[in-house]
């Protein structure tokens, strides 16, 4: 059990290293509406991913919700992503853990949901794809930058509307 949890330990330090590096880039760029980011990280049999985008895709705004239909809409969306439907991995893993918040600049008019997974599959090898439902379900996301690391490979490519499913093998 302790190689199992050095090994967590080092692929959560990965995925940290995935978030700092897209927040540094996010800082030095301005964050661009229609685009979003899937840093994914698998370790033996646990998948980790990370969703980034801002608000403007999702919700229609990026301010701090002001009505109750803006403040449901932030509800409505935060449950979307807690769910995680929208995440196909094939074959089928087990999600084990998820989280979703909005993360608001202060004094600014910017904001980004954020949304955490862990998914624990039968074997790394067996993961082959993901396929992605958000673009359909939002059509305000017109691409995510996805970067992806394993033990033995990283990808770095783009998906879309046109191109949905994230190949692995």
């Amino acid at each position: 059990m302790k190689a199992s949890s050095n090994l967590f330990s080092i692929f959560s330090f990965l995925l940290i290293l995935f978030s700092l590096n897209s927040m540094a880039f996010r800082q030095a760029d301005t964050h661009m509406h229609g685009e979003a980011e899937l840093n994914i990280a698998i370790e033996a049999q646990v998948v980790q991913i990370e969703f980034i985008s801002p608000a403007m895709n999702l919700a229609g705004f990026e301010h701090t919700a002001k009505t109750e239909k803006e403040t449901q809409r932030i509800k409505t969306i935060v449950d979307y992503l807690n769910q995680a439907r929208w995440l196909q991995l094939k074959p089928q893993c087990t999600l084990q853990n998820s989280s979703a918040d909005l993360h608001q600049d202060e004094g600014e008019d910017h904001s980004e949901f954020t949304a955490r997974y862990q998914y624990l599959c039968q074997s790394s090898q067996a993961l082959e794809s993901i396929n992605l439902s958000i673009f359909s379900d939002y059509p305000g996301i017109h691409e995510i930058d996805v970067n992806l690391i394993t033990t033995d490979k990283q990808i770095s490519t783009e998906l879309s509307h046109e191109q949905s499913l994230l190949k692995i093998k």
